[in-house]
């Protein structure tokens, strides 16, 4: 199994517990099959004011590769120094690893809200240039569903615009949900 550029001989993968995936349990695990270990969760905040209890909470084991640290905080300063401290080099590691994943949710929501808000562009080309412009020169692919739908009573036609859009939309939506996924997992 890969995940990114690395590779795992085998698809067992410990999970971050706090209090149970010490070195020893990680050691045991590693024995038993597992192909990928993460150390226990470590606050961010406690690796900043370098508490003596988290640091350890760190240290791999001889052969324990590849491995992953959870590090959990809000605040973007301290996540940056903590990955400092567990092995971040430059900025780009910085951006890729740090920045991005927490702002995943903020990116999301705005993704799906830029999707909302291009459907509302029909009202105002409705506003500048009436219902049905000069030539439909200022039609857009609502306006014309709300033409055949509302106009011309073709609602099989109009309904049909409808679910291409929807389509459209769901589709747009997987794509930049596989991208912050596949940006998260990596």
């Amino acid at each position: 199994m890969n995940i990114g550029r690395i590779h795992v001989d085998s698809r067992l993968v410990l999970a971050p517990m706090a209090g149970v995936t010490d070195l020893a349990f990680r050691q045991i695990c590693r024995e038993l099959g597992a192909g990928l270990t993460v150390t226990e969760m470590v606050s961010a905040k406690a690796l900043c004011y370098q508490d003596k209890k988290s640091i350890p909470l760190l240290q791999l084991g001889d052969g324990e590769s590849p491995a992953a640290a959870q590090i959990f905080g809000s605040d973007p300063v301290c996540m940056e120094e903590a990955a400092a401290i567990d092995g971040l080099r430059n900025r780009w590691q910085e951006l890729w690893y740090v920045t991005l994943p927490m702002m995943k949710p903020q990116l999301l929501f705005g993704a799906v809200m830029q999707i909302s808000a291009s459907f509302s562009v029909s009202t105002l080309s409705t506003q500048l240039f009436g219902a049905n412009s000069t030539n439909y020169s200022a039609h857009t692919i609502v306006l014309h569903m709300m033409d055949y739908g509302t106009v011309r009573y073709e609602m099989g036609y109009a309904c049909a615009v409808a679910v291409v859009l929807f389509v459209l939309m769901v589709g747009t939506w997987l794509v930049i949900n596989r991208g912050l996924r596949r940006m998260s997992s990596e």
